[in-house]
């Protein structure tokens, strides 16, 4: 059976975060959630949470000075860190 990683990048997604993960969680092999440094909400506090249920849930933060380049150099990241048949 192939296998699934689920990919997201995150800034301040305090209001969506939990509902969106969980969400999907339930049918990946492993979710890669990269967070914006510039993030200033509950997001990691979150994610801390849900990785204390979902072990399958990796989460990175980026450094984020350059939208227009390092979001694209984060998502490149999440790519080298998948190894699964499917994202």
């Amino acid at each position: 059976m192939a296998k699934i990683c689920v990919h997201t990048l995150v800034r301040n997604g305090g209001d969506f975060l939990k509902p969106c993960l969980q969400s999907v969680l339930c049918y990946v092999n492993r979710a890669i959630v990269v967070v914006d440094s510039r993030s200033n909400d509950n997001t990691r506090e979150i994610l801390a949470n849900l990785k204390e249920l979902y072990s399958h849930l990796e989460v990175f933060e980026f450094e984020v000075k350059n939208p227009l380049t390092d979001l694209v150099r984060a998502r490149n990241a999440q790519l080298k860190r998948t190894n699964e048949s499917w994202i």
